[in-house]
């Protein structure tokens, strides 16, 4: 018990910081010429905007890291619909699954998305630890443990090692509240 409070104890400390970064993509063949910055449950309210030009996007953001919250990009398209980009998850993708979000985490680094939109319709995304966090998490729910007690053993030592991978991952801690 005593790590989980010193666990949350800095989650809490972490979370007062603001950071400034930016989101910058390479867009070709886009049959659009702006794409919007949303938070991704109020994706039909745009934060922001960015033109696409010479196939070229970027947002330059200031940003408070409490609470973890998920972004999307979007676009409206000849119908004048919106819709969101859709990111190819590259940490559980292969050709027998489709795993895409269209979401995701501002954190420290750069976010970069390049897509080819005549051979694809999924773009790729590199960005930072947050975002690898996330997406490595997508098919889990990251955080709880079953009641059987060789189940949560399993799950445990499973959530031991990513946290290991991405120690000091905000969204990984956040999870982890989430499902006391």
């Amino acid at each position: 018990i005593n790590i989980f409070l010193i666990l949350i104890s800095i989650f809490n400390f972490g979370c007062k910081n603001k950071i400034t970064t930016s989101i910058k993509g390479e867009i070709k063949n886009a049959h659009f010429k702006k794409i919007y910055l949303s938070d991704a449950y109020n994706w039909e309210t745009p934060l922001d905007s960015s033109n696409i030009e010479a196939n070229k996007f970027e947002f330059k953001l200031t940003y408070k890291l409490d609470p973890i919250k998920l972004f999307s990009l979007q676009y409206v398209d000849n119908n004048g619909t919106i819709k969101s980009i859709e990111i190819k998850n590259n940490f559980l993708y292969d050709k027998s699954k489709r795993a895409v979000l269209n979401s995701f985490i501002i954190d420290t680094a750069v976010i970069i998305f390049n897509a080819d939109l005549s051979k694809t319709p999924y773009f790729d995304i590199d960005a930072g630890m947050e975002n690898r966090a996330f997406y490595n998490t997508q098919l889990m729910n990251f955080g709880y443990l079953e009641s059987d007690s060789n189940k949560a053993s399993l799950q445990f030592n499973t959530y031991l090692s990513i946290i290991k991978k991405y120690p000091n991952s905000v969204y990984l801690l956040s999870q982890i509240d989430a499902n006391k």
